[in-house]
């Protein structure tokens, strides 16, 4: 099975160009960031790259960065060890720069992946997509369909820059020699799911095994030298996909073993992507299983926070979407074992029961800087005759502080009506009753609440009301009919959360073209029919309160 630089040395069917100025540009750019980052510091954007054919000149690596994002170095990684790139950003984009490497003084070789890091910080949270970090280049020409193996454009998925909450408590830390290992003996369980957040440096040997009696590994995996993650080659796996952790960010880690008919099934999911797949034709009983974490470097170290083992009997994606969160239910399953590790006390010494046992070795307590955030109050509005009777509950009680019921109007900005402080109670429920707007107003209730920390967190809105409230205008593409080539045009009235794409006759997406936040005024995204058919195509806007939906001709 090829591992990940194995992957990148397949030649691609790309074409090679050179410039006026004797700059040449890569065959092949690969971005890479981290699901999550932790605002307090900077962060890592891997960028992979290679040449096709052996030059002395230098070669041009120019890309597009958030408007948020600030790059503080680049570093490429050769044989001859770590050096700094220059930087240069473009007179006439401020969200451009230039990276400029001279072949011959880097030692570029042909046909071989280098690594360029980019350390950037953001000042404040945020979200980022990923498609924002784009590879500018017009001369490059690809057949996607010979090479479905490469991505030539980043995922969709959105980086979420965040400011720790104390609601993350402690972690536990693995320095050298620490271990602890989960012995699971019971014969019943079909479906076993085990997940957690990590956090670590470049580690080289596996850190997360999971084991059949001594010798028979179910599932592992380490992060290698450029920060992906990697698994151990098995002849029996499906299928396994390249994932960029980073060095020192939080990664959520999620392995589902299913005892199935046809053998043992494995997935490991990396921030909910599945990142490997395998299937054992044998097929036994999960008894004497063994969950560990080790840690064998001398110099690294790992943190891990929120571990819980399942056996889990509902859809994996109650999991996924609640990995933020410290607690959540999920009816149909039972928890075999959860730590938050705040508990500095429930390592001090081995644990052994009938069915279950733990052994550990040198772990220390840290705090936590884990994407762990305390869950929204849950939200319900009952319109009476002359009222708004608003009710929410909290989910996590211990950490709330305060609660502010917030209102608008008609698209207007939210104005606070009401504030109560949190009841020690958890069972408590909340109430308040605000005025009955006219009947031609649409009024959108919140609750925001106020943690112990002064951290926030909203409720989902709530809508009263019937009226219709524009928050964009979606105008005819132009050209249109286009070959290839249209523009499509997005006024924002209200600032909010946007997602744009284009789909066929019969409802397949032929295209994602934008996710994420979008500030009030004109703004254009570019579809590219070169790889579909002649015909009718529809794109669409979508916003938390509103849809608009045009149609556009290819004709080729």
């Amino acid at each position: 099975m090829r591992i990940f630089l194995l992957l990148l040395l397949i030649t691609i069917n790309i074409v090679y160009a050179e410039n006026e100025n004797n700059q040449v540009e890569p065959s092949f750019v690969r971005f890479d960031c981290p699901d999550f980052i932790n605002a307090e510091y900077n962060f890592d954007v891997s960028v992979i790259f290679k040449i096709d054919i052996a030059t002395n000149e230098t070669v041009n690596l120019t890309f597009g960065i958030p408007k948020d994002v600030y790059i503080n170095t680049a570093r490429i990684s050769t044989w001859l060890g770590k050096k700094e790139i220059p930087i240069t950003k473009s007179t006439s984009d401020n969200e451009k720069i230039t990276l400029l490497m001279n072949a011959e003084e880097f030692s570029l070789d042909p046909n071989v992946p280098y690594q360029v890091i980019l350390n950037c910080r953001v000042n404040e949270p945020t979200k980022l997509s990923k498609k924002d970090f784009e590879w500018e280049s017009s001369r490059i020409e690809k057949s996607v369909s010979e090479h479905d193996n490469y991505n030539f454009e980043l995922s969709e998925d959105q980086i979420q820059i965040y400011n720790p909450q104390k609601t993350a408590g402690s972690s536990l830390e693995f320095g050298k020699s620490s271990k602890i290992d989960f012995n699971i003996i019971r014969s019943e369980w079909k479906r076993l799911y085990t997940e957690f957040w990590i956090n670590a440096d470049l580690i080289e040997k596996n850190v997360f095994t999971i084991k059949k009696g001594e010798n028979d590994t179910i599932a592992a995996f380490s992060n290698n030298q450029l920060g992906f993650i990697t698994f151990p080659i098995d002849e029996q796996e499906v299928e396994r996909k390249d994932i960029y952790l980073g060095e020192g960010n939080w990664n959520y880690i999620g392995v589902l073993i299913t005892n199935q008919i046809s053998g043992l099934e494995t997935k490991i999911f990396v921030n909910s992507e599945l990142a490997y797949f395998k299937i054992d034709e044998d097929n036994f009983n999960l008894d004497k299983l063994n969950i560990s974490f080790a840690n064998s470097a001398a110099d690294k170290i790992f943190r891990i926070d929120r571990l819980k083992i399942w056996e889990y009997n509902n859809n994996l994606s109650i999991a996924q979407k609640n990995k933020n969160f410290l607690n959540y239910d999920a009816d149909s399953s039972k928890i075999i074992y959860q730590s938050n590790f705040d508990n500095v006390g429930e390592f001090t010494a081995d644990l052994d029961k009938e069915d279950f046992s733990i052994i550990k070795n040198n772990l220390k307590y840290s705090e936590s800087k884990a994407p762990l955030f305390s869950k929204a109050p849950s939200l319900t509005v009952n319109v009476g005759s002359s009222y708004n009777s608003i009710v929410w509950y909290v989910q996590e009680f211990s950490v709330a502080k305060e609660f502010e019921i917030e209102r608008s109007v008609s698209g207007g900005g939210y104005m606070k009506v009401y504030s109560t402080i949190a009841d020690d109670d958890p069972m408590r429920i909340y109430y308040f009753t605000d005025e009955l707007l006219s009947e031609s107003e649409v009024t959108y209730y919140r609750v925001k609440q106020i943690n112990r920390d002064d951290s926030e967190v909203y409720s989902a809105e709530v809508k009263i009301g019937n009226k219709e409230i524009q928050e964009f205008n979606l105008s005819q593409n132009y050209p249109n009919p286009f070959n290839p080539i249209t523009s499509i045009y997005v006024d924002v009235v209200i600032p909010s959360e946007f997602e744009v794409k284009v789909y066929d006759l019969v409802g397949n997406t032929v295209a994602n073209l934008y996710k994420g936040y979008l500030a009030e005024g004109m703004h254009t995204f570019v579809f590219d029919g070169s790889n579909l058919p002649s015909g009718i195509y529809f794109y669409e806007v979508l916003s938390p309160k509103s849809q608009s939906v045009k149609k556009m001709i290819l004709a080729k």
